[in-house]
């Protein structure tokens, strides 16, 4: 794919826009989350890369980029700016409430995006390993095909395979 440096491009300027103009942290990372996933989906789609190996290194860095900015979301100190200031849970109390609350919640989705990452990651795996038998059955079927076909070029020859004893 000659053209894909500029998504790559397109990937980095869209996370720096997203962390210039918005302020509010949690938006960033959910933000973020949704594009780097839009370009896993669009990298496990295209393959750019000749070698299979820099299509994996690329693809293991997409997704460990991923759960960076998850595991940042969920262990940012304060969710809302009612409780920035203050070591939930702890002095603020009243004010961690949503947070905790928020966290929670952002667990359970995280814990539910990681599941539909490995099951999507265990489909693409399943459905390559199935190319791969494929393409081998029909290389072997292949090869089968031209043997017979050589053998009864001559069918007079008994014993010889295309005219050669």
């Amino acid at each position: 794919w000659i053209w894909w440096h500029a998504v790559l491009i397109l990937r980095r300027m869209v996370i720096a826009f997203i962390l210039m103009v918005i302020e509010q942290p949690m938006t960033q990372g959910g933000l973020a989350v949704v594009t780097l996933a839009m370009f896993i989906v669009i990298h496990s789609h295209a393959k750019p890369f000749i070698n299979e190996a820099i299509d994996s290194l690329e693809m293991t860095t997409l997704l460990a980029t991923l759960l960076y900015t998850l595991a940042g979301m969920m262990f940012f100190p304060s969710l809302s700016k009612e409780s920035q200031g203050f070591i939930c849970p702890g002095a603020g109390e009243r004010f961690c409430e949503l947070d905790n609350w928020s966290k929670y919640n952002l667990s359970i989705l995280v814990l539910c995006g990681f599941i539909f990452v490995i099951l999507v990651c265990i489909g693409v795996t399943i459905r390559n390993v199935q190319e791969v038998s494929r393409e081998k059955k029909a290389l072997t079927r292949i090869h089968d095909f031209l043997k017979e076909s050589a053998i009864s070029v001559n069918p007079n020859d008994s014993g010889s395979v295309g005219g050669v004893k």
